[in-house]
């Protein structure tokens, strides 16, 4: 343990760090990370192996199994023009509005501090709609999307953007693309706009809040922490007498999932010595002042494995506070703030490597130019450069594809496909209501999924993601970043 029995040193924070802070919370706010299949032969790693295990290359991390039996996509039936009607808001006989909510150039330059030289969000979606158009659209209607742009980081820019979608768009569905969250997401259901989102959220959020009229492609985050919570004492990774502190964020949402759900659920199953320390998100400054009082709290409780339920940006303030106070926990990760994907590649090695956690991500990239060289992300690249697109270029480095970009193609493809799929097998004369039923009666769907393996959408279950993986990050895989390589194959879970 170490000493802190004396005043402990604090380390001067300024503008340039509080600007940090808010920038990589920008890019985690965005669009998920790089996504792969892996293939490898041999062992997987246990996690208690895991300091003197060697470096996993990329091609030889644990493999993705083949999903077998899902649905295949759909083609366009054609509906007589006079058989169709303007049935729901945002649908003509003719055609079909759909929303695309993204977060603005603005958020990005000003509030995040972001040169991105890539295409506007509205160039890199059209391939994907004109593919649609092209193929008969969703039977017979054309597909015409609205651009909707929003500050991540700003609830009234969430607010009113579900506002104008519902009021002065009058979309028929909504397809976020990153970032919209909490009340923002809670707003579209109250407006009856039925929306798919990449977004994560608690059952009391998805099942309840949201009213019905949102389905997510993640895990959401009380099957996440509960599938967690069985992992680490599955694997070793923890025993009954470690003594977890388990960090979250004090707001609305996570609070009660964190206070209702995960500690009692951890209690449940065994673990005897749970310590709990909160982070207050009000602001910037109370952010960073919070995290030096939860450092403060973990090394005074002697914490031996420290469980992040908070953004990877939010989480990284306590690193720095560790780091200053020389205590070093063993950590853990799950996809809650991303923090078992390669989002946190930018964490100090000397912390961080070595940790390990479970994903529903297809993390740790094996890229062709920038690329996940997956079946489905190739299938989508080909459609998006299949007009002589180009992916950007990196502003700081030429010879790398823009990441962001990269990033936004792959999850427009995905949620293009998934939402197209389900309103073809609306009805000719679709509503709200049947769409999100065509969603629920999807079943098992691969068709270019570029995030998970795949997803599973059932009456009553509104989120997709159903398997996990085990990964352990290691330093210096790609370039001078850090990121996770598979140590176990995907797995459903109990939850």
């Amino acid at each position: 343990m170490a000493d802190v029995t004396g005043p402990l040193p604090r380390r001067r924070v300024g503008r340039s760090r509080r600007r940090a802070v808010v920038g990589f919370a920008a890019i985690t706010a965005l669009w998920l990370g790089a996504v792969t299949f892996v293939a490898v032969d041999g062992e997987p790693v246990r996690p208690a192996a895991r300091e003197a295990a060697e470096e996993i290359a990329a091609e030889d991390a644990v493999d993705v199994e083949a999903v077998t039996g899902a649905r295949e996509p759909v083609g366009s039936v054609e509906v007589p023009l006079a058989d169709r009607t303007a049935s729901d808001r945002g649908v003509t006989p003719e055609a079909m509005r759909i929303a695309f909510l993204h977060p603005s150039a603005d958020f990005l330059s000003d509030a995040a501090g972001l040169t991105y030289t890539g295409r506007p969000t509205a160039e890199v979606v059209q391939p994907f709609i004109d593919e649609v158009n092209a193929n008969g659209g969703i039977n017979g209607r054309r597909l015409e999307p609205r651009y909707i742009e929003f500050s991540p980081i700003d609830p009234a820019s969430m607010q009113a953007a579900c506002l104008q979608a519902a009021e002065d768009d009058l979309v028929f569905a909504a397809l976020p693309l990153g970032g919209l969250y909490g009340d923002g997401e809670v707003c579209m259901g109250q407006r009856e706009i039925p929306t798919i989102t990449p977004n994560s959220s608690s059952v009391d959020v998805l099942y309840g809040r949201d009213a019905g009229w949102v389905r997510q492609t993640a895990m959401n985050k009380d099957r996440t922490l509960k599938n967690w919570a069985d992992w680490l004492l599955e694997s070793g990774t923890a025993t009954v007498d470690t003594r977890i502190g388990v960090v979250y964020a004090d707001v609305p949402e996570d609070t009660p999932l964190v206070q209702d759900v995960f500690v009692p659920y951890l209690r449940e199953i065994g673990f005897r010595n749970v310590e709990v320390a909160v982070l207050n998100l009000s602001d910037v400054d109370g952010a960073i002042a919070s995290a030096g009082r939860v450092a403060n709290r973990l090394a005074a409780t002697d914490v031996e494995l420290v469980l992040p339920v908070a953004g990877n940006i939010l989480f990284s303030l306590v690193l720095g506070e560790l780091a200053n106070i020389g205590f070093q926990p063993r950590f853990s990760a799950s996809d809650f703030g991303s923090l078992a994907r390669d989002d946190v590649g930018y964490y100090p090695a000397e912390q961080w490597a070595g940790t390990v956690g479970i994903t529903s991500a297809l993390t740790g990239a094996v890229l062709v130019d920038g690329v996940p060289d997956t079946d489905a992300a190739q299938e989508c690249l080909a459609a998006y450069t299949a007009d002589g697109r180009t992916i950007a270029r990196d502003v700081s480095d030429p010879s790398r594809a823009d990441a962001i970009e990269v990033g936004m193609m792959l999850l427009a493809c995905q949620q293009v496909a998934l939402f197209t799929d389900a309103a073809r097998r609306a009805g000719p004369n679709p509503t709200g209501a049947s769409l999100l039923a065509a969603v629920d009666d999807t079943g098992l769907w691969t068709h270019r999924v570029t995030t998970t393996p795949s997803f599973t959408f059932e009456p009553d279950k509104f989120d997709g993601a159903d398997e996990f993986a085990a990964v352990r990050f290691q330093a210096n895989c790609v370039g001078d970043l850090g990121c996770y390589r598979r140590i176990e194959g995907f797995r459903r879970g109990t939850w």
